[in-house]
């Protein structure tokens, strides 16, 4: 059984659960769980999202507008003991 990492949106003030990936974190599996999401990003960030920024640091994710999304650090395991609000 692989270890899942958390991926969350977030903004000054509030944080969302995207999902959870497995394996190792990375660029790609940010993308690929951000484009399998897209549609219940958009309708919690209530706009379409044609595009998004990649940072040039890979801890730093993705930008959207204002928000951002990223690995928050925790393990699936982890985060279940404070577990997010779905951004769904």
């Amino acid at each position: 059984m692989s270890t899942h990492y958390e991926i969350i949106l977030t903004d000054k003030t509030s944080r969302f659960l995207v999902c959870y990936a497995g394996g190792s974190p990375s660029r790609q599996n940010l993308i690929k769980c951000v484009r399998s999401r897209i549609a219940n990003i958009e309708r919690k960030l209530n706009q379409h999202i044609e595009s998004f920024f990649v940072e040039p640091r890979a801890q730093d994710g993705l930008t959207i507008g204002a928000w951002n999304i990223r690995y928050s650090g925790r393990t699936e395991r982890e985060a279940r003991a404070a577990e997010l609000e779905y951004c769904a």
